[in-house]
């Protein structure tokens, strides 16, 4: 299950423009704890046929602290995987101190508490109405630059996977290979 869920989860997290975020995550069947569930930045532990606890706030490290179980999920269907976790990616999205904050320590800093009152007044999909603290500025195009419709599908699909729109994508590019300021 684990492949599916990573794969399931890396795809979210395309989708909402945090395709740089790398954390520890774990999943067992069962709450005995033998794969070390409570060590990861996020786990997800058995708790019934395609049901799992939610854990959040391990140590990136996985050292110093363990996770804590967010008791609203504590059955999570595995159904249910983008809709759970897209209000938390959104939350950690939108208020990292730094855009290097590893999400484990993003959750223990916050708390359990203020993550499920996040989830609980979040709407699916307002996440892309929510800008990056940590990503280029939208520019304002005054220019047309002419590229094959191929390269533009592609650049469109890159700069959503960021969270960006095209020309932002592409001034940010520019800037960063001619050293632009």
């Amino acid at each position: 299950v684990q492949p599916q869920i990573n794969a399931r989860l890396w795809a979210l997290l395309c989708e909402m423009g945090l395709s740089n975020t790398d954390f520890v995550t774990r999943t067992t069947g069962c709450p005995n704890g033998c794969a070390r569930p409570y060590m990861a930045e996020l786990a997800f532990v058995g708790s019934g046929p395609d049901m799992y606890q939610v854990w959040v706030g391990g140590h990136p490290a996985q050292s110093e602290r363990t996770a804590v179980e967010v008791p609203s999920l504590f059955k999570m269907k595995l159904d249910d995987l983008e809709a759970t976790m897209e209000p938390i990616f959104a939350m950690y999205k939108t208020q990292r101190l730094a855009a290097e904050e590893a999400f484990g320590n993003f959750c223990y800093r916050v708390g359990v508490p203020a993550i499920e009152e996040y989830i609980a007044k979040y709407e699916l999909g307002s996440w892309r109405a929510m800008g990056d603290p940590f990503g280029p500025e939208a520019v304002a195009t005054d220019a047309t630059v002419g590229i094959t419709s191929d390269v533009l599908a592609k650049v469109e699909e890159e700069a959503s996977k960021r969270g960006y729109d095209a020309p932002t994508l592409i001034d940010a590019l520019l800037r960063e290979a001619l050293a632009i300021e």
